[in-house]
């Protein structure tokens, strides 16, 4: 549920710093979100947050890296309406989705950026024709056994205005049991702006 806000402004600065509002110095402590912490474990390789270490077990520092997580990324949502039921799947094979995609893409296209990864098997039917390399992996989980099957990452080029935008698609983020540092180090080593 989203809370009432008396202004525009008092809107944007809640969830630009949503971070800090969940996990800041001034947050009390109570939100959580195992994505959120699945978030580090992906942004890690890529070395482009500057993230503490946690081995030590300290809260301050698992906090301070979650706040980071949320607040030093571009996030974008392709449908940015909340909705606990809503299921893109049902609409991935139709162009009720282009303006959504367009709308991201003018976003990207809008700043030079280091690293554009699209997340989700959602996009698989909407950036298909933009892929330039697949790759298929097999992972070693923490365990240090090998996972079962295989795993996904695309290179893609997406024609946008004068400049193609040159980005990822990371199939599984979300999916349970995936050994997230492995497949992000994997999709950070087979990343290419080429």
């Amino acid at each position: 549920m989203i809370p009432a806000f008396s202004s525009t402004d008092e809107y944007f600065e809640q969830f630009r710093w949503f971070g800090a509002s969940k996990y800041g110095a001034t947050s009390d402590g109570t939100h959580k979100s195992p994505f959120e912490h699945k978030q580090i474990r992906f942004l890690r390789p890529f070395e482009v947050i500057d993230f503490i270490d946690e081995r030590a077990g300290h809260r301050g520092n698992r906090l301070h890296n979650l706040e980071l997580a949320i607040d030093r990324k571009l996030q974008l949502e392709l449908i940015p309406y909340g909705s606990d039921s809503f299921s893109a799947a049902d609409f991935v094979r139709r162009p009720l989705l282009r303006p959504h995609l367009d709308r991201i893409l003018n976003v990207i296209a809008a700043t030079p950026r280091r690293y554009v990864i699209f997340c989700g098997a959602v996009f698989a039917p909407l950036l298909s024709a933009h892929v330039v390399q697949e790759h298929q992996f097999g992972l070693v989980r923490t365990d240090g056994q090998p996972t079962r099957g295989s795993y996904r990452f695309a290179n893609l080029v997406i024609p946008h205005g004068t400049q193609p935008i040159h980005a990822g698609l990371a199939h599984f983020v979300g999916d349970k049991g995936l050994p997230m540092t492995a497949y992000a180090t994997e999709v950070h080593r087979r990343y290419s702006i080429t």
